[in-house]
């Protein structure tokens, strides 16, 4: 964040490595933990995190330099009441600003840039299935085909973990051309996980009375499961 001046007005981008934990106690209780200060292993941020059954994955991010390709299994022992660190394999790429989703064991990663200095928006499509841990050599980053459209950064992603039809989606972002005013995409992706194929879903049209196409990047999605 900016906490000396805002942007527009000359203030410095402050990177943290601060890890602040929620605690669940006996009783139902959730309460911060104010009495431990904990850290991340760098000043780092625009990675993706997963929550899973495991703990959280943090994967990749940058710092003002430089991108990450380190990814780590974060968990809360709550008899020790710390916070472990387990290293997981790393990405095939440093890579920051992407989006991810979980779909049954397996993560995926999405768009993002490689670089800080002359970044581009990138057409990554990574998985890790995390049922493959403790597997040796199986347990790795695979390089998955990319969604038929641009590369890009912060592009939203959601993930239908169905049974019978599982599946990715990868909505809009932007582009990160070098030297040139960005493109904000409006498009969106869904991947067949069993047959490992794309097909284009058409323009994100979320205002149903002028059907305006519109960008959507750096968000969260939610999956209605009522239906």
């Amino acid at each position: 964040n900016f906490p000396e001046a805002l942007p527009w007005d000359g203030g410095r981008k402050i990177w943290w490595d601060d890890l602040f934990v929620l605690e669940r106690h006996a009783d139902g209780r959730l309460a911060w933990v104010t009495d431990k200060a904990f850290k991340l292993p760098r000043r780092m941020g625009y990675g993706f995190s997963f929550s899973t059954a495991l703990g959280v994955v943090c994967a990749g991010g940058s710092d003002a330099e430089q991108c990450f390709a380190e990814v780590f299994l974060l968990a809360w022992d709550p008899v020790a009441r710390e916070v472990t660190r387990s290293p997981l394999p790393s990405l095939p790429q440093p890579l920051a600003f992407m989006s991810g989703v979980q779909v049954g064991s397996v993560l995926y990663l999405a768009g993002g840039q490689t670089t800080m200095k002359d970044a581009t928006g990138s057409t990554v499509f990574w998985a890790l299935d995390l049922a493959q841990r403790g597997q040796g050599a199986s347990f790795a980053w695979k390089v998955l085909p990319s969604w038929p459209g641009g590369g890009r950064i912060l592009p939203v992603a959601a993930g239908r973990d169905s049974p019978d039809a599982p599946q990715v989606f990868v909505f809009s972002g932007r582009s990160q051309p070098s030297g040139r005013a960005s493109t904000l995409f409006d498009d969106a992706y869904g991947y067949d996980v069993r047959s490992g194929q794309w097909r284009v879903l058409g323009s994100i049209r979320p205002d149903a009375a002028t059907r305006v196409p519109r960008c959507i990047m750096a968000g969260a999605a939610a999956v209605d499961r009522s239906g």
